[in-house]
Order: C-alpha cells, then structure tokens, then sequence
C-alpha cells in the first residue's frame, strides 16, 4: 500500500509541476528572453562606445607617425620523424 502510495505522489507531482509549466512556461521564457535581450544591447552599446572613442583617439593622432619594430624570430626545423618509404601498388 505505501508502494501505491508513493507513486501516486510522484505522478501527480509530475502532473502539477507540467501543468505549471504549460501555464506560466511562456511567461517565463518571455522574462528570460527581455533580461537576456537588455543584456545583450548593453554589452553592444558599450562596444560601440568605445569603438567610437577609439575612431575619435586615432583621428585626433592622425598627423604622427610611429614605427613599431619587431625583432625577426629565427624558425627552428622540425624535426624529421621517421624516414619516408617509397611503394608500388601490386596488381
């Protein structure tokens, strides 16, 4: 009898929290989705805002002239691994 029991409670605990989901569901992903979205602008507009700062800092630079010297880096060979064998296809 406790098996029935429990069991009973499991379905309608599943049973509530489905018909929870099927009622508010849409409301939630509606406020999920809003605080994502509000989320997402704000990062975009401070990327924008600084990409204008930026345009604005090179521009009012636009008459220096600046070299940046990098050092040539010498590439070590790799090292060869095995040798290579040459075959003929038998017919």
């Amino acid at each position: 009898m406790e098996f029935l029991k429990t069991l009973l409670i499991i379905i309608l605990i599943f049973l509530g929290i489905r018909i929870f989901f099927r009622m508010f569901g849409p409301a939630i992903m509606r406020y999920a989705m809003k605080k994502a979205s509000d989320k997402m602008s704000k990062k975009f507009q401070q990327q924008y805002q600084s990409q204008q700062s930026n345009r604005q800092h090179t521009q009012e630079e636009a008459g220096k002239v600046s070299f940046d010297s990098h050092t040539k880096s010498t590439r070590k060979a790799k090292k060869q691994v095995g040798e290579y064998i040459d075959f003929e296809e038998i017919d």
